[in-house]
């Protein structure tokens, strides 16, 4: 079983998929051109509908919503596709641009657990949904947008309007939730920004082949460190050298900044034969 993407021809479709990947979820990118029968035979267990350029590129968007009885999540078109295959209305924005938007949470359960009242993402907007259908209700707003996110009562619906919004919630529904029992292997041998960083800089290769696990509710999750760079570490997000230590010294021992540290301190660069 696994999580298809359908692909409705946006620039963020793959990395949508990829954010799956990093995740450990199954999750395959398909073309929107597929038939219900074949979207039948991938047995999956949830939809989600990428963004893309115009309905009319939307290929079989639409009947896939119509036709399957499990959850699905739209992102900007297919947010908009949702909308429209239930009777909402659908527009141009009256404020076409892309930036940095604070989005108010109004309904905080489900995926917006532990975001509320608030919070920053990166939304694009051109067209919009200007009133949902029946049965469906607001959770969240902006100044830009009144339907930044909503969804079915009954049915398994999310939508969102950003593009890059449900890899941002994402991640930090998961960061937001990490129940983690670290334990300190032996004596502290790092301890400033700047040896951290030397060392960390020295065995990128190596390094970057590392995986953290972290247990979220009953599943766990691996982690890949993904980049190492002069100010920060990539590991689904960045974090900063001096913000691990500033971690430390407020007493979160159990967070992500300091498995990394951890993980950092703990490396031992590998053999050639290796």
């Amino acid at each position: 079983m696994t999580i298809l993407v359908i692909n409705n021809k946006g620039q963020y479709n793959h990395r949508i998929q990829r954010s799956l990947q990093y995740l450990k979820i199954p999750t395959e990118l398909v073309p929107n051109t597929l038939s219900i029968e074949e979207i039948e035979a991938k047995n999956p267990i949830g939809l989600i509908l990428g963004g893309g350029p115009s309905i009319e590129g939307a290929g079989n968007s639409e009947e896939y919503i119509k036709h399957f009885d499990i959850p699905i999540l739209g992102i900007c078109l297919g947010h908009q596709l949702i909308a429209k295959t239930y009777g909402g209305q659908i527009d141009t924005s009256n404020t076409e641009s892309y930036a940095k938007v604070e989005i108010n949470i109004v309904n905080d359960e489900n995926l917006f657990a532990g975001l509320a009242p608030k919070m920053e993402v990166w939304s694009s907007h051109k067209d919009e949904v200007k009133t949902i259908p029946d049965d469906f209700e607001i959770l969240a707003n902006s100044n830009l947008c009144d339907v930044e996110s909503f969804k079915h009562t009954k049915k398994m619906f999310m939508e969102y309007n950003s593009i890059l919004k449900y890899i941002i919630l994402l991640k930090d529904q998961l960061y937001s939730k990490i129940s983690m029992k670290f334990v300190k292997k032996g004596v502290i041998m790092i301890d400033n920004p700047e040896d951290l960083k030397e060392k960390a800089l020295a065995n990128k290769p190596g390094l970057r082949r590392q995986y953290v696990n972290i247990p979220v509710g009953d599943e766990e999750y691996g982690f890949r460190i993904s980049g190492i760079g002069a100010k920060a570490i990539k590991l689904e997000k960045y974090v900063k050298y001096d913000e691990i230590f500033e971690a430390l010294e407020a007493g979160n021992e159990n967070g992500l900044e300091a498995i990394v540290k951890q993980i950092i301190e703990d490396y031992e660069e590998e053999s050639e034969e290796e």
